[in-house]
């Protein structure tokens, strides 16, 4: 069965492809209809956010362990994109034009997967959203 984020994967076996993704996070933009992220990856979707959840050895916490954690420096990733998920998170939002652009093919230094990153970012700007990229 796919996941909500590409027809191809499934939860036990990633496509192995290119990914794009929205995240809707908790803070509000005034004269926006929301606060969007759009990233881009070569795992799955759900690997990728697991990722942001992920301390430096190795366990995986839940979002409401990793708020009441806070930044302490041993993330697995400590990025300004990560940290404001572990933080604002709301929700994935499949529902926002992502399933039918995944897969992505990767090659070319991943051109296409960056492109396709942009374009969405794009797509959802010009529909009201506030968008942050990775």
């Amino acid at each position: 069965m796919p996941t909500d984020h590409c027809p191809r994967c499934t939860w036990e076996k990633p496509c192995g492809n290119g990914h794009v993704y929205v995240i809707q996070f908790v803070t509000k933009v005034e004269n926006y209809k929301g606060f969007l992220y759009v990233g881009k990856t070569g795992k799955s979707v759900e690997q990728r956010f697991d990722d942001n959840l992920t301390r430096k050895n190795g366990d995986v916490v839940s979002l409401d362990e990793a708020r009441s954690i806070g930044e302490d420096k041993i993330w697995k990733y400590n990025t300004a994109s990560a940290k404001m998920i572990r933080s604002s998170y709301k929700r994935h939002r499949p529902d926002i034009e992502y399933f039918d652009r995944n897969p992505i093919t990767r090659g070319d230094q991943d051109v296409k997967l960056n492109a396709a990153e942009i374009k969405l970012a794009e797509d959802l700007r010009k529909r009201g959203w506030h968008v942050r990229q990775a």
